[in-house]
C-alpha cells in the first residue's frame, strides 16, 4: 500500500458580485462554473450550506472576504503538465508529478485547503504542491476574466504551510497509543533542515489507503488549521498598528532632535498634545492585545485540550507566543521620557511670556500715571 504527500494552504473562492439574487442562489453554481471553465480540472464538488458569513474585515484591514460558506467544502481533481509547471514558475525545471487532488474547507477560522499529490509516494515534499496549485489557479482565473462571472481566487499566507505532512500505512497495533487506538493513526513530527516533518501512520486495515486517511486527519485537525491561519492574521494586523505607534514615536523624538524655529514652535505647542494621543493609543492596544490573547489561549485550549488528534497545537502555541507588549512599553516610555524637555521648554515660554506681559502693563500703567 502506497503512501501519500499532502500540502496545506489557506485558499478559497469569493464571489464580488453587486447584482440583486441573493449570494446562496448564485455561489455554488458560479464557482462551479468557474473552476469547470478551467480545461485541467475536473470532478468539481461542492457541499456549503445555506447560511452564509456577511462580507467582514476577519481581522486584517485590507483583505475583505466577500459573503462565503460558513462551513463546507469544495473538492475537484486538476493535472498540470510539466510544461505548464514550468510556464507557472519561471526559471523552474517542473516535476514528474502532474496530478493534484483539492480539497477547500470553510471553518470557524479561516478557510484551509488540503492539496494531495496524486501520483507521489509519502517520501515527495508537497510543500511545492500547494504553491503550484495555487499560482496555477490564480493564472487561470485571471484568464477567465469576465467569464469568472464576480469569482475570484483569495490566498492567504503562509500557503504552504510550514510542514511536510505525508501519510504512511501502518500493518499491526500501535500499543499504547491512546490516539492510534481511538482514530486509527499517530502523529509523528521531526525537524529537518527544511520544514519539519510531520508524518501520519495511519491504521492500513481500519481506512484501506492513504486518502481515506488523509481525508479522516483533515477532517479531525482542520479547526486547528483555521485558527492558525486566524491568528496569524490577527497578529499580522497587531504588527502593522505597533509599527504605527512605533512610527508615531519616531516622529516626536525628530522635532526633538531638530533645531531652529519650526522645531521649537511644535516642541512646545503640539509635541505635547502628540504624546498623549500615543499614550492613549499605547493603552488602548495594550488592553485590545491582551484581550485578543487570552480569547486566542482559550480558543485553542478548547480545540486541542480533550482533541482526538492536537497535531498542530505546537504551531498554534508559537503563534500565540508572539508579543508585541514590549515593544509598547517601549514607546510609551521613550514619550514619557521626552515630556521633561518640552515642559522644560513650555515653562520658559511662559516666563518670558509673563515678563513680558508684566514689562507691557507696567510702561502702560506708568504712562496712565504720568
Amino acid at each position: 500500500m502506497q503512501g501519500l504527500a499532502v500540502g496545506i494552504g489557506s485558499f478559497h473562492f469569493e464571489l464580488h458580485s453587486a447584482e440583486a439574487p441573493p449570494i446562496v442562489q448564485v455561489w455554488p453554481e458560479r464557482v462551479r462554473r468557474a473552476l469547470e471553465a478551467i480545461p485541467s480540472v475536473r470532478d468539481v464538488e461542492i457541499e456549503v450550506p445555506r447560511t452564509y458569513d456577511p462580507a467582514s474585515p476577519k481581522d486584517v484591514p485590507g483583505i475583505r472576504y466577500s459573503p462565503h460558506p460558513t462551513s463546507g467544502q469544495i473538492r475537484f481533481r486538476l493535472n498540470i503538465p510539466s510544461r505548464i509547471q514550468k510556464e507557472v514558475f519561471r526559471h523552474w525545471r517542473g516535476t514528474q508529478w502532474e496530478n493534484y487532488t483539492v480539497l477547500m474547507f470553510y471553518t470557524p477560522g479561516d478557510p484551509v485547503a488540503f492539496v494531495f499529490v496524486d501520483d507521489a509516494g509519502a517520501e515527495t515534499s508537497a510543500a511545492f504542491a500547494v504553491a503550484l496549485v495555487r499560482n496555477f489557479i490564480e493564472r487561470e482565473m485571471k484568464r477567465l476574466g469576465e467569464a469568472s462571472e464576480g469569482v475570484h481566487f483569495v490566498c492567504r499566507g503562509p500557503s504552504p504551510f510550514h510542514v511536510d505532512l505525508s501519510f504512511q500505512p501502518e500493518h499491526g497495533t500501535w500499543d499504547g497509543d491512546k490516539a492510534f487506538e481511538r482514530v486509527g493513526m499517530v502523529v509523528e513530527k521531526r525537524q529537518s533542515p527544511g520544514y519539519p516533518e510531520m508524518t501520519v501512520r495511519f491504521d492500513a486495515t481500519r481506512f484501506g489507503g492513504a486518502n481515506k486517511a488523509a481525508v479522516t486527519f483533515a477532517s479531525l485537525t482542520l479547526e486547528q488549521i483555521g485558527l492558525f491561519y486566524r491568528l496569524v492574521a490577527q497578529g499580522g494586523r497587531r504588527a502593522d498598528q505597533a509599527r504605527e505607534v512605533r512610527q508615531q514615536v519616531d516622529r516626536l523624538i525628530s522635532v526633538h532632535q531638530r533645531a531652529g524655529v519650526k522645531a521649537w514652535f511644535l516642541r512646545v505647542f503640539r509635541s505635547g498634545a502628540w504624546a498623549r494621543e500615543l499614550g492613549l493609543q499605547v493603552l488602548i492596544l495594550t488592553y485590545t492585545f491582551s484581550e485578543e490573547r487570552r480569547g486566542a489561549k482559550e480558543a485553542v485550549a478548547r480545540l486541542c485540550d480533550d482533541a482526538d488528534l492536537p497535531a498542530f497545537r505546537s504551531w498554534l502555541e508559537e503563534e500565540l507566543a508572539v508579543d508585541h507588549n514590549d515593544d509598547l512599553e517601549n514607546c510609551r516610555e521613550i514619550a514619557e521620557m521626552l515630556e521633561p524637555r518640552r515642559l522644560r521648554e513650555t515653562n520658559a515660554v511662559l516666563v518670558i511670556s509673563v515678563a513680558i506681559v508684566s514689562a507691557v502693563l507696567g510702561a502702560l500703567l506708568k504712562g496712565l500715571a504720568g
